[in-house]
């Protein structure tokens, strides 16, 4: 408990957990976190380009089917389109063929990749600025960025339901693993556990399932890279940040955390002050003595009082956020915050 151990323990304390237990490979994740109901990795990439399956992918299948408490099937949940996944089987980054799993129903999300984020986002930076005045609400709309806040989220209630009301086993993946299956994921997680809901629990499912998983934080980013190739940048992380802060708006009490929490957060991605988001790997953080030389940002933002909710109060059931379009609402209170002509 941070409050009985001291917030800096408490940190210390959760890197060394996830050390324990993970190496920093993404193939490691459906392991690691299958008996939380929320699985995610990837079943037979490699093997399914000559259609076949290997033994570790049936063992996992056999568990999968195990912790179901209805019927024996299970869903595996890719995050691209279906058209995007066979256009990646040539280099390897294909999907499974449910023929080679029983009971194994395939599902694609149409959740895009960081190439139309950093895109919709680059737009979205440029009608956000106070030199912009032509018809914003058309603009927005031609930016995508909430239409990429809706796809996350239609994905992350999807996953929730099938864990939750049909009672079944997923797994989940993408072309990689460390952008959209971290979304995916993760909001799954917070949705259905309360604790992830305070400030503490969403500490560690960010430590989880976005720095231990190794999203590329440092070539998203663009963090300490001379020659920064804009092809790897894209703020995936924020997105879902975003999104987090979407539900937040449809279940106000039921987060520890508030705004002012989520819009430090953010900023300590761009910032450089923590060391909790740098380098694209825990292996690199390792390597570059990162724990040893820099701050975590979690002491400050799980001890100090300016990010608590004051109406805090734990609901101890699953959320289902609206996902319809009308319900998704540009974020003005973090892009127009230094902008004076909304003041």
């Amino acid at each position: 408990d941070a409050g009985e151990v001291g917030v800096s323990q408490f940190v210390s304390d959760v890197w060394s957990t996830l050390n324990s237990w993970n190496n920093g490979s993404v193939n490691n994740r459906a392991n690691a976190i299958q008996n939380a109901s929320n699985s995610s990795g990837e079943l037979g990439e490699q093997s399914n380009l000559a259609r076949k399956s290997s033994s570790s992918d049936d063992n996992l299948e056999s568990s999968l089917k195990k912790r179901n408490r209805i019927n024996d099937y299970f869903y595996i949940v890719d995050a691209r389109s279906q058209i995007v996944s066979l256009g990646n089987r040539a280099m390897g980054k294909g999907t499974e063929n449910p023929a080679n799993y029983t009971g194994a129903r395939l599902l694609f999300m149409s959740v895009d990749n960081i190439h139309s984020v950093r895109s919709s986002f680059d737009r979205l930076a440029e009608i956000c600025q106070p030199s912009f005045d032509g018809e914003f609400e058309r603009a927005l709309a031609d930016s995508c960025w909430l239409y990429h806040i809706r796809s996350v989220l239609v994905a992350c209630v999807k996953i929730v339901n099938h864990l939750d009301e049909d009672g079944k086993s997923v797994l989940t993946h993408c072309s990689d693993g460390w952008d959209r299956t971290a979304q995916m994921v993760a909001m799954a997680q917070l949705l259905l556990d309360p604790w992830y809901r305070t400030r503490a629990g969403f500490a560690v499912l960010i430590e989880k399932e976005w720095c231990s998983f190794g999203h590329k934080f440092r070539d998203r980013y663009g963090h300490g890279i001379d020659n920064f190739s804009n092809q790897e940048f894209s703020p995936v992380f924020t997105l879902w940040i975003d999104c987090v802060w979407q539900v937040t708006r449809q279940f106000p009490s039921a987060f520890e955390f508030n705004e002012q929490f989520l819009t430090t957060l953010v900023d300590s991605v761009y910032c450089g002050r923590f060391g909790t988001f740098m380098c694209n790997s825990e292996m690199e953080r390792d390597e570059y003595g990162v724990r040893d030389f820099t701050d975590s940002v979690w002491p400050m933002l799980i001890e100090g009082e300016q990010y608590r909710n004051i109406t805090y109060k734990k609901i101890p059931c699953t959320l289902y956020p609206s996902c319809h379009s009308k319900t998704i609402k540009l974020w003005e209170s973090f892009y127009f915050r230094y902008d004076p002509t909304m003041s």
